[in-house]
């Protein structure tokens, strides 16, 4: 008889079974609880593409697949007892321009958050295009209010999204307190 990898449940013949990235076996409800708070790379191209795919350290991408790109594994950072962030080591090839976090509500009191927000809708709606594909990576943290964030180019490209974000809102620094 077959045990999940993370509950340590039996599983009766017939049950449907997942495998994880690793090759282990995962019950149903340890996979579906797995899909409850996914992690989202959202890839803007230089021609106005975007593209999302959604992922789980566990099971890779949702319809089936590795950990997309540019992604090597996600990362879960206690800040103590009950509560963190998630984190993501990127591939080789390419760098973390900023990180930290956004609200799906934000106010005056943090009006950075506004303008982050401004900037990530503009380039859903194709209002602004980066010159370089740009990948923005949200993920869960313990505040319901919040999502982790980062924002990653490859190595060759930092200093052209430097240029282009300094054409927008204060550059790589301007994202990075943006984000703070």
């Amino acid at each position: 008889m077959l045990k999940c990898v993370f509950c340590g449940e039996e599983i009766n013949e017939g049950e449907e079974t997942f495998q994880t990235l690793k090759g282990k076996v995962a019950c149903i409800s340890c996979y579906e609880d797995a899909w409850s708070y996914p992690s989202t790379v959202i890839r803007f191209s230089s021609d106005g593409e975007k593209e999302a795919t959604s992922f789980t350290e566990q099971f890779g991408s949702l319809g089936g697949g590795d950990t997309p790109e540019p992604i090597e594994n996600e990362i879960w950072v206690k800040t103590d007892g009950w509560r963190g962030y998630s984190d993501w080591k990127i591939t080789k090839g390419y760098k973390k321009i900023a990180d930290g976090w956004i609200t799906g509500f934000p106010d005056s009191s943090v009006q950075r958050k506004i303008d982050l927000h401004e900037i990530f809708t503009d380039l859903q709606d194709k209002k602004i295009t980066p010159p370089c594909d740009m990948f923005w990576i949200f993920g869960r943290t313990s505040n319901v209010f919040s999502s982790a964030c980062v924002v990653v180019v490859r190595n060759e490209d930092v200093e052209e999204i430097e240029k282009w974000l300094n054409e927008i809102d204060g550059g790589i620094e301007g994202l990075k307190e943006m984000l703070s």
